[in-house]
């Protein structure tokens, strides 16, 4: 599933309430703060960032690092 309260906040996929996932082509630090604090306000206790372009950030995977 997904969230997206009115356009402002979003989560991409959420994994039975257990796991949510933002999918970016580049992602920064602050997209994996950002989904961990909305994560945390839907008790939803593990969070990743998914990006394309390699970040060196310990939410942030890239399928290049698998």
């Amino acid at each position: 599933s997904f969230y997206n309260k009115r356009n402002t906040a979003e989560i991409d996929a959420i994994i039975d309430n257990e796991a949510a996932f933002e999918i970016k082509l580049a992602a920064s630090p602050h997209d994996h703060d950002k989904l961990s604090r909305l994560a945390a306000k839907l008790h939803i206790p593990h969070t990743m960032v998914m990006s394309r372009k390699v970040v060196n950030h310990p939410g942030v995977l890239s399928p290049v690092l698998l």
